[in-house]
This record gives structure tokens, sequence and C-alpha cells, in this order.
């Protein structure tokens, strides 16, 4: 496995050489809840920059092709995981991309439980329920709800089928642990579930970009033109204005919410 990470100082080192190279830049995104938002933010922080850029969703392109496609060097492909997360060859621009609220996790549950989801305050009242969160195959959080001594149902295949697999309710499924900007993203797509409205549970991460090796002297431009983006203020901005709901004390009320921190997995 070959791991590529741009660390600042050699962004500092590589930008002069590769900026004629990356003035006009074109990638495509997965298709996720998150897209959207991703795609804004890499095109207004490459054009605050003075970048210009083409940021494409490759819509319909099933999770595992895609990553298989970043991995094995397609132009122009790029996702973005939990920064613990790797793919083969991927190229790692190591730049917080929601400020740490993907690791801020809300529950898609069965709207009849929310009864008992409200009862909890504790991580030790989550263990105790004897409740099954659905994950996906080998996913990060699948090893954080392991460290904490929680019960996972890991779902093969596609993904998405968890939804439609806690909506049935015989599925061995209680809930479905989700960023808090997924969920707001989310939630209109299945009216049959609800988001739980007074838990939240955190843990540190977030995600970043994994890009094609085709992209490798793209990678310390965006790099830099995301680390201005933080500093400016504009991805923070952007938060806010594609997920007001995490915000608001009568939507998902992120900080009126109980929070119950997740110990990371020791390695």
């Amino acid at each position: 496995m070959k791991i590529v990470q741009w660390a600042t100082t050699a962004v500092a080192m590589t930008l002069t050489a590769t900026v004629a190279l990356a003035d006009d830049i074109s990638l495509k995104l997965p298709e996720h809840s998150m897209s959207a938002y991703m795609q804004a933010l890499l095109t207004q922080s490459l054009e605050a920059a003075g970048h210009t850029a083409n940021i494409e969703i490759a819509e319909g392109v099933p999770a595992r092709r895609f990553d298989a496609q970043v991995s094995q060097g397609e132009d122009g492909m790029v996702t973005f995981k939990l920064w613990r997360r790797t793919l083969d060859n991927a190229v790692i621009v190591p730049v917080d991309l929601t400020g740490g609220l993907i690791g801020k996790r809300v529950f898609f549950i069965r709207p009849s439980d929310q009864a008992a989801f409200s009862e909890m305050a504790s991580l030790g009242d989550l263990q105790g329920s004897g409740m099954v969160g659905g994950f996906g195959k080998g996913w990060y959080d699948v090893s954080v709800w392991n460290e904490n001594a929680l019960t996972v149902s890991e779902v093969d295949g596609e993904w998405r089928n968890i939804y439609k697999m806690l909506g049935a309710g015989n599925r061995g499924i209680d809930y479905f642990s989700r960023g808090i900007m997924e969920i707001e993203a989310e939630a209109p797509q299945h009216p049959d579930l609800a988001a739980e409205s007074d838990l939240l549970f955190v843990y540190p991460g977030d995600f970043q970009l994994f890009m094609s090796p085709a992209e490798t002297d793209t990678a310390p431009v965006i790099q830099a033109a995301l680390e201005a983006a933080v500093d400016s203020g504009l991805r923070d901005a952007l938060v806010r204005e594609f997920f007001p709901s995490i915000f608001d004390p009568n939507g998902l009320n992120m900080d009126g919410r109980t929070h119950i921190e997740l110990a990371p997995p020791a390695s």
C-alpha cells in the first residue's frame, strides 16, 4: 500500500513549481449526501486562490467502484473519508473539511423508538440497552463502536441498504449513526426514519480528500487553497450555508443535545 500525504512545508516548497499546471483544475467527486458541500468548498476555495475549477459529481457510480478508480489512478478522481481511512495509492490532502463536525454523530432511528433513546444520558445507557448500530463493512465507525463496547452489525455490499434495513425493523439494526451534517442532508430522503432528537455522540476525526495519484501535482495547490479557506472563514461560512439546521435550536440543535464522548480506537 502506498499512501502519499502532503505536509504544509511540502506545499510551500512545491507550490511555485506546480501552480502553472494547476490553474485549470478538473475533478470528479463521488455521489454522496456531502458532495454538494464538497463541490462548493473546492470550487470556491480554488477560485479564491486564483484558479479555475471544474468540480463534477459522478452520479450513479457505486462507492466501491469510485474508490477503485481513485486507487487505480484515473485522472481527476477524488473522494473524501475520515483521515484514518486509506485507499491504496491515494494522495491525501490533510486539511479537515468540516471543522470536526463529521465526528459529531446523530442516529437515524425508527420514530417509535425515540422514547427509549430519550431515557439515555450516558455511554453506559447505550451499552446496556442492547441496541445494535448498523454500519458498512469495515467502516471506521465499527472500530469506534468496538472500542466503546457497543454492539454493531456490519453490512457488506451497498451501504445505503442500511436505511431500508433499519426501517424494516426486523433486520437486527436499531440505529444508523451519521455525522450531524449527513443527517441534515439525508433526512428528507428517508421520511420513514427520524433523526434521534436528544443525543450527540462525539469522536475526534474529520473528512479529508483522498486523490488519485494522477493528481499528485494538483494536491499541494488544493491543500494551499483549502488551508486559506479555513483561515479566511470560508469553510465555516459554507458549513452554515449548507447545514443551517445544525445550529438551529428548533432544528438539529447540536449545542442543545446531550454530548457523549466516544474513545477513538487504540490504534
